[in-house]
């Protein structure tokens, strides 16, 4: 997205006694009326005037269709190239280069002698024409029909906070539960992380756009106080708008923060700190060719490949598990150097603690532990950050998972081995112990929402009971009131829909669904909400809907989160506004 100081124009000023302004490009301080009479006949002004007063307006971009094919085919090819640019993340400003670029490679085409679309336009037609059509058409959606919202507040330096707002409905066009971008929820004042500046920012939205908020079914937010607390938090004034929203923090984060606690533990018993290790690690080779080029000396001694070490953030979910795997890839290199090595380096702090870990036998045998422990965590955290709805497995999954942590359990009286062992034991115990509590404590184990939404599984239509239909009816009365005729009619449906054998399913269909395959090639994963945007189509021999009820209230669980690990979005934003764009308007192109 493009860097303008000001979006197609926008002057910012202020008055008190004197004027600051950002006038022509220029930043200057007027003290009088004299200075502006002066700026406004000066040459610079006056030649800007004249730029504005003879710019083509926007209807002769070609954004309204015109007669001439020409001027329709070029239109389409700078609305494209515009899109292209923003898909992949590449400044505007190139946009300067490719008119001419486009003439000399095709001189043929009519269409590229007719392109003109440099930064300027290419910004205007971003945030005149396909954001607002775009938005437009996402508000008529969640107009008429349910969503799930999620925001999260961003860690901006700037004076404006981002909360950016999300979306999750069906797509009727697609037969999928999408996730899309609504606003960028700016918050611009000293408490913008307030719960009540935030919620002020998510309710301008929706009223600016009138949204209903009963059509907002459920919420995710993060696990804090400010946004799920029980007073003066987002999730009361949320409820204070529609009392039958659901809520549901973030079973990613919890997880993430279930490892921490876990690692805590195992620190206080053994002294020995993975996110420390791995950290130290990557530091202390970073920015030194010297200290690399000696550790690919160590490494083919000791018939290993040299490969460069890997950064663990600890606020990276995923990230430890490759970091672990690579010092344990290249550890008797890494040894070999530390307890070899004996320079100037020795008198460096990170050199001491690397050099004590390596010198300590455990180091390793901790090391692998982590190793064989972590795809614990992960594989559970990778599965919630998937893209297709997974509600109806959510509960399935955090159960599968405490079981794991359960069967790991040590009888430690039961081991006779030396000291050193022992403690090893004794560790591992505190590990699990530790990481089992909190996971009991935190997750949600008994929510009424994740346990009925189970019925939705095709794959698991005859284990459940038609109950589970009738919660949700209590559970979105405005949205799934239904007449007692209709309620027998549903419950007609879900013994239908539990008759269905995997063959009254077309084969395209399954195909379409399929999102994971085993190692024999056999798909074991499917998206849901394909499968019911089908029986929604499905029509009786007599030609009326077959499901249509059933689906209605299966299409409403697809659309809840099942976490709020919306990261690929939220991290766009943040790989958009790098510091060598910061001049992207949070309000303008960055938000288009």
């Amino acid at each position: 997205m493009a860097e303008t100081s000001s979006d197609c124009g926008r002057k910012k000023a202020k008055v008190d006694g004197s004027l600051d302004g950002s006038l022509d490009g220029s930043s200057r301080k007027f003290d009088g009326e004299s200075d502006v009479t002066r700026h406004i006949q000066g040459e610079k002004h006056q030649k800007n005037v004249r730029a504005r007063t003879n710019a083509a307006p926007l209807s002769s971009f070609g954004f309204i269709s015109t007669s001439d094919p020409l001027k329709d085919k070029v239109t389409t090819a700078e609305i494209k190239v515009a899109t292209l640019l923003v898909e992949n993340n590449i400044p505007l400003a190139f946009a300067d280069k490719l008119s001419p670029m486009f003439k000399e490679l095709f001189p043929d085409s009519n269409i590229a002698k007719n392109y003109h679309s440099a930064r300027m336009k290419t910004t205007c037609i971003l945030n005149g024409a396909i954001a607002p059509h775009v938005k437009q058409t996402l508000v008529e959606q969640l107009k008429s029909g349910v969503f799930s919202m999620s925001t999260d507040g961003s860690n901006d330096k700037d004076l404006d906070k981002m909360n950016p707002i999300t979306v999750k409905l069906f797509d009727i066009n697609t037969s999928r539960a999408v996730t899309r971008f609504l606003d960028m929820g700016v918050t611009q004042v000293v408490d913008a992380a307030k719960a009540s500046t935030i919620f002020e920012a998510i309710d301008e939205v929706m009223t600016d756009n009138s949204i209903p908020w009963k059509n907002c079914i459920a919420f995710s937010v993060d696990n804090t106080s400010a946004n799920l607390g029980q007073f003066n938090s987002i999730k009361t004034r949320v409820l204070e708008r529609n009392p039958d929203c659901y809520f549901l923090g973030c079973p990613c984060h919890i997880l993430h923060n279930t490892a921490g606690k876990a690692s805590s533990q195992l620190k206080e018993v053994s002294g020995f700190d993975i996110d420390d290790l791995a950290v130290d690690i990557f530091y202390y080779f970073d920015k030194s060719t010297k200290r690399k080029a000696a550790l690919s000396d160590y490494a083919q001694f000791c018939d290993l490949v040299y490969r460069k070490t890997l950064k663990h953030v600890t606020t990276r979910w995923l990230s430890l598990n490759t970091s672990v795997n690579r010092i344990l890839s290249g550890y008797e290199g890494l040894k070999s150097y530390f307890l070899s090595e004996d320079d100037e380096d020795s008198k460096i702090p990170r050199f001491a603690r690397l050099r004590k870990h390596f010198e300590n036998p455990m180091t390793e045998i901790y090391l692998m532990f982590f190793q064989a422990v972590i795809p614990t965590f992960t594989t559970i955290n990778e599965f919630l950050q998937r893209g297709e709805p997974v509600i109806h497995l959510l509960l399935d999954q955090l159960e599968s998972f405490l079981k794991k942590l359960a069967g790991k359990f040590i009888r430690i009286d039961a081991i006779a081995a030396a000291n050193k062992v022992q403690r090893f034991y004794d560790t591992v115990g505190a590990f699990y112990r530790a990481a089992a509590q909190y996971a009991v404590a935190k997750l949600p184990f008994n929510d009424k929402v994740l346990e009925n939404s189970r019925f939705v599984n095709f794959e698991k239509r005859r284990e459940h009971e038609f109950t589970m239909v009738e919660f949700f009816l209590q559970r979105f009365p405005d949205h799934l009131e239904m007449s007692v005729e209709e309620q027998e009619k549903l419950q007609e449906q879900f013994i239908d829909y539990q008759l269905l054998s995997n063959d009254n399913i077309r084969q395209h269909v399954w195909n379409d669904a399929t999102v994971k395959t085993d190692e024999d090639g056999t798909a074991c994963l499917f998206r849901m909400d394909v499968i019911w945007g089908h029986l929604n189509a499905t029509k009786s021999a007599d030609g009326t809907p077959r499901f249509h009820l059933l689906a209605r209230v299966a299409l409403t669980v697809l659309c809840l989160p099942h976490s709020n690990a919306e990261e690929r979005v939220f991290s766009m934003i943040g790989k958009n506004k790098r510091a060598e764009r910061s001049s992207l308007q949070v309000k303008g192109t960055l938000s288009s």
